[in-house]
């Protein structure tokens, strides 16, 4: 499970050196993921972004040509991945650096290394934690732990206790 949203089509990580403009997608202007490549002006798109237009049988973006196909760039795509990259959560404090292509592996909630990633809490209180706060979150500050009133013994959640009790 990846922790970062894939939803918006090239990759918003940052990058050790600047990245050439032929491998970006003309559409987000984001480093292309899956890049494919248009049959009518050899323009590069995400998979993602050109994907509308496929579907809704629109003109392409970039010519307007009515009619198009794409193909994956497998060329550019190795170029892509082979990219130096940093963690997408650097702003948080992340030093992670390595390949693009390691950068899945690095974010994965369930087996990667990055403690800054957003996890959920195992109590649900859909407040979101940090993959390196978790336990304290769980200690000391999730809403639905559990907790023992002070003045009966009473068990409940934090939330149950504090509120109703």
């Amino acid at each position: 499970r990846m922790a970062a949203s894939v939803k918006i089509g090239g990759y918003t990580c940052g990058f050790i050196q600047p990245v050439s403009e032929d491998l970006k997608c003309a559409l987000c202007r984001y480093v292309a993921r899956d890049p494919h490549l248009t049959s009518c002006c050899g323009e590069h798109y995400c998979q993602v972004c050109i994907t509308p237009a496929l579907e809704g049988k629109k003109p392409c973006p970039s010519c307007e040509q009515a009619e198009f196909t794409t193909i994956l760039d497998k060329r550019d795509w190795k170029k892509i991945q082979a990219l130096e990259a940093c963690c997408m959560m650097k702003d948080r404090g992340c030093e992670w650096t390595g390949k693009l292509e390691g950068l899945g592996a690095h974010l994965d909630v369930d087996t990667g290394d990055c403690e800054y990633v957003d996890v959920k809490c195992p109590n649900e209180c859909d407040q979101p934690v940090e993959k390196r706060n978790l336990q304290t979150h769980l200690s000391n500050s999730c809403p639905k732990r559990e907790f023992t009133c002070q003045y009966c013994n009473f068990k409940a959640t934090y939330e149950a206790i504090s509120n109703d009790h």
